[in-house]
């Protein structure tokens, strides 16, 4: 599992660099790679090794659970997508139909851009899928993506229970549907039946953390997906030799996720570097270990080239302070993450990882950038403080022995699945509906309420409500069309980058 984790991790900065780079650039990439790759795996030979096999009907059942959500996610065209899926479909599309490095508007036709631009975002997840569509066509790269993520998440869970030591179903449970009470407010604002129906609410303005694992699958699978066996393997004490080199591989998958990390990797760093030990070494034999040629050499040079892409796009935006009623921000934090908190802070009082935790999820809200979705940098470098919140209430329940305390906090997650659990459940019942009578979904579909309906916009292009599929938002296909919608939302390459004149062929 070890070597599939490195293997997943890095094949698909492997094929951004054959697809973006100048030839002589990916091969030396892909030279600094590999010999990272073995000396990695060598050092990796320290962990505990674990004996699968007397787990083999928990391991069978939680793949068929993971199977079943992934599945209903939308991934892979096969059941309801929420509306994220319209860009992220043809995103796929783009990969496999355009060539490498992608560029919009290479016909010129498109006035909006004025000229070809390369399309610059957070893209790798795709490039796995996109090279089998290229190979095989779009239902082999739509199958693919499916089966890339089922792969990802089990790596995610085999490795969340290498970090507590046990193989359990409770943990998958956890990692899954841990959520706050953001949307028990909603309640109160909103319709019963409009919360239920709609696909999120938002009633504290711009501020929002991340959710749940299930939302994040459904919504921004493709930068959260990587990075979380990227936190989850580095918490399992991972050798020092690769801790840097693995960090980095995590900027181009989810940079928001890699900033909101960092505060997390310093912590445990300053934690190996200080701790008392038993015989005293001197203080430049505990930093060698850290001084290897994946820490030194290829780590600065991933960063390095997804540093220089990412900065050439136009939508690079500022940060601003959210001014926000005092009362609405104590009730946004209580209920997205205080109340857990509060019921964690006796066992985690003397632990640095919470403190961190608790500033961090406290200070996003009140950060907003851009003026489109000011919400999406507190929403997206929230989502490593949440992994870590996860694991710190995933523990609690684990190994608590104060009953009381641990039925609060059983009870807290329980009332917290109210959300995912609305996700997955509606997702079950579009697609199960549509199955069994696709005309009578597709009506329901389309007149439904959304605060973002894109399935109206389907209606001119698909007029045939027998022959169309609701369920499933490619109505658009390519981004590379001026009547595309997400025209806005682009991030596209500036006029010169340091990207496009010396690396990029």
């Amino acid at each position: 599992m070890t070597h599939v984790a490195y293997f997943y991790i890095i094949t698909p900065f492997l094929l951004f660099c054959y697809g973006w780079l100048r030839w002589y650039y990916a091969l030396g990439m892909t030279i600094v790679l590999v010999v990272s790759y073995l000396l990695s795996i060598k050092s990796t030979k320290e962990f505990i090794k674990t004996d699968v096999r007397k787990h083999t009907g928990k391991i069978i059942a939680a793949l068929a659970i993971i199977i079943i959500i992934v599945f209903f996610s939308g991934i892979g065209e096969y059941s309801y997508q929420v509306e994220d899926h319209q860009f992220r479909n043809s995103m796929l599309h783009d990969l496999v139909t355009h060539k490498w490095p992608f560029r919009l508007n290479e016909r010129g036709d498109n006035a909006y851009l004025g000229r070809p631009v390369l399309y610059i975002y957070y893209i790798e997840y795709w490039f796995p899928a996109a090279l089998v569509g290229k190979l095989l066509g779009w239902k082999a790269a739509n199958f693919f993506l499916y089966l890339w993520t089922v792969i990802g998440v089990t790596i995610t869970f085999y490795f969340l229970c290498r970090y507590f030591k046990r193989f359990s179903l409770r943990v998958l449970f956890i990692f899954f549907f841990f959520n706050g009470l953001y949307l028990i407010v909603s309640f109160f604002k909103f319709p019963v039946v409009s919360v239920i129906t709609s696909d999120y609410q938002l009633w504290s303005g711009d501020m929002l953390l991340a959710g749940s694992s299930i939302d994040s699958l459904f919504w921004i699978y493709n930068q959260i997906i990587t990075p979380w066996i990227i936190i989850i393997f580095i918490l399992n004490n991972l050798p020092k030799q690769n801790i840097f080199f693995l960090y980095a591989l995590c900027y181009l998958h989810g940079p928001f996720t890699f900033i909101g990390f960092f505060p997390f990797l310093a912590i445990i760093l300053i934690k190996d570097l200080f701790a008392k030990q038993i015989i005293p070494q001197p203080f430049i034999q505990r930093i060698l270990p850290y001084l290897s040629f994946q820490n030194l050499v290829a780590a600065p040079l991933i960063l390095l080239v997804g540093y220089l892409f990412l900065s050439g796009s136009t939508s690079v935006q500022t940060l601003f302070f959210e001014h926000v009623r005092l009362i609405k921000y104590a009730a946004f934090i209580s209920v997205s993450f205080g109340i857990i908190a509060l019921l964690l802070f006796n066992k985690y009082k003397k632990e640095p990882l919470f403190y961190a935790t608790v500033i961090m999820l406290s200070v996003l809200p009140l950060v907003g950038m851009g003026n489109i979705q000011p919400f999406t940098f507190c929403a997206r470098v929230s989502l490593a403080p949440q992994f870590i919140l996860m694991l710190l209430t995933a523990k609690f329940v684990l190994e608590e022995g104060n009953i009381l305390l641990k039925k609060l906090v059983v009870t807290y997650l329980i009332l917290g699945t109210i959300e995912p659990a609305l996700e997955l459940g509606r997702s079950v019942v579009f697609t199960v509906g549509y199955y069994v009578d696709p005309v009578c979904m597709n009506t329901y579909l389309y007149h439904r309420t959304s605060l973002f309906n894109s399935r109206i916009n389907m209606l001119p292009k698909t007029n045939d409500f027998k022959n169309s599929n609701f369920l499933i938002l490619n109505y658009i296909e390519t981004l590379d069309t001026s009547i595309n919608p997400n025209m806005p939302y682009f991030k596209v390459q500036k006029d010169t980058t340091l990207f496009s004149r010396f690396l990029m062929k």
